[in-house]
């Protein structure tokens, strides 16, 4: 990681940099956008400690004259032009690479050779540099700067003077080298090349850092139109507008500037969320794309509102009462619930707190003949029972024979405790048309 911490420099009693900061992130490319003048070779140089000045940069933790192998950290290129004529093109390397023996740890013309191949000079390294192309000499430029396979690339405008057809590769080359997890910085003035091949654009204007745009944001701006929207309901719209993928900032009170959604797509979310619109109007661009990019560092950052929560509000209500069956209170009337009309006067707290349990014989209609022929003794003439009485509580009883012929029937009894209603539940066995319960009531 490279990190830029207040780097400021003056040049012939001109403020030339004033407190640049910023950081460049492993595994991605990042760009330096300026115009002529912005100081982006000055920056460079600071970085370098080439020229004296303010602050400090920081490669892997470390200013670059304390590296203990600069190359091996360190790959610039500052002027691509500034070679001896004389030289050959692998000599000017093996002169590169005595500035730093332990750049190439495993031998210095395998590393040289492999360095011209990757920048498409493997047929040139006896040509002396004065026969070179410009385009050939930004190349061997960038061989240079890749002898010691640097963690950390800088190249000031490295596209300029390269051929048409070097620029597809030129991106490919540093593309391929941040996938390696490495830092590039590149410096430049063209935007439509710095989209091409950055992911990370910061701006730079007299000096001083503008601000940063990603790739994408860079493209919206280049692209010139924005929408002016107008609207009493601003945070409202402006939540619309991001969650379909635009980006609105906040002009004044009640005005947006919206970039990535045309006019007729703004005017549909406005109408399907039932916002007003007061303005929708398309300003053009600026024609310059530096100057757009810049401008749109200049502004102040889009409208992220924050949605208060939504507040539930519980109504007060009285907490329910649920009634189960035979719970109802002595001396109440009406009784269950739905089931009232029936209450009466109070009873006794023994009628109160009676438990209705009932033990059932299993029928024996279903029972072999022999079963059935079983003497007296086997059979049972008694019905065991017992009744819950409970004030206000209605209820129905039921009667299931044992005989070979099971009967059964409902009826309504009433113990001894007046305005109190019960349920007997009766299994019996039905003897010389005789039916003998027990109990609180014998039934016929």
């Amino acid at each position: 990681m490279i990190e830029v911490i207040e780097v400021s420099a003056r040049r012939r009693g001109r403020q030339v940099l004033d407190g640049v900061s910023f950081q460049v992130r492993p595994g991605q490319v990042t760009g330096l956008l300026g115009q002529p003048g912005a100081g982006k070779t000055a920056l460079l140089r600071r970085m370098l400690q080439i020229d004296r000045g303010g602050g400090r940069t920081l490669f892997e933790g470390r200013v670059f004259r304390s590296l203990p192998h600069p190359m091996r950290t360190v790959g610039a290129m500052l002027d691509p032009l500034a070679l001896h004529p004389g030289r050959t093109v692998a000599g000017h390397l093996r002169l590169a690479l005595s500035a730093d023996p332990g750049a190439a740890p495993g031998g210095r013309r395998e590393r040289i050779a492999a360095v011209l191949d990757v920048c498409g000079l493997g047929d040139q390294a006896k040509l002396r540099i004065s026969e070179l192309t410009e385009g050939m000499a930004v190349r061997l430029a960038l061989a240079q700067a890749l002898l010691g396979d640097p963690e950390v690339l800088l190249l000031d405008e490295p596209e300029c003077g390269l051929e048409p057809e070097g620029q597809p590769w030129l991106n490919a080359l540093l593309r391929a080298y941040a996938a390696q997890g490495r830092c590039v910085l590149v410096t430049g003035e063209n935007t439509d090349s710095m989209l091409l091949r950055a992911d990370r654009i910061y701006a730079l204007a007299e000096g001083r850092l503008v601000g940063q745009r990603t790739a994408r944001q860079a493209s919206r701006d280049v692209s010139g139109d924005c929408v002016i929207v107008r609207t009493p309901q601003v945070l409202r719209f402006a939540a619309v507008l991001v969650g379909a993928g635009a980006e609105p900032t906040q002009l004044d009170g009640a005005c947006l500037e919206v970039r990535g959604l045309d006019r007729a797509r703004i005017g549909d979310l406005a109408f399907r969320n039932e916002i007003p619109l007061h303005e929708l109007a398309l300003r053009s661009g600026v024609q310059d794309p530096v100057v757009a990019v810049l401008e749109a560092c200049r502004r102040p950052p889009a409208v992220l509102p924050v949605q208060a929560p939504a507040t539930v509000k519980v109504p007060d209500h009285a907490a329910a009462e649920v009634v189960m069956p035979f719970s109802g209170r002595a001396g109440t009337r009406g009784g269950l619930g739905g089931l009232g009309g029936l209450g009466g006067e109070e009873t006794d707290s023994a009628a109160e707190s009676a438990l209705l349990s009932v033990i059932e014989v299993p029928k024996s209609a279903s029972a072999p003949a022999s079963e059935t022929a079983a003497p007296a003794a086997a059979t049972a003439d008694h019905v065991r029972a017992s009744a819950t009485g409970t004030s206000g509580a209605y209820g129905t009883s039921d009667i299931s024979g044992t005989s070979s012929t099971s009967s059964t029937s409902s009826y309504n009894s009433t113990t001894g405790t007046t305005g109190t209603t019960g349920t007997v539940r009766l299994t019996a066995v039905p003897k010389n048309d005789e039916t003998v319960a027990t109990g609180q009531e014998s039934v016929r």
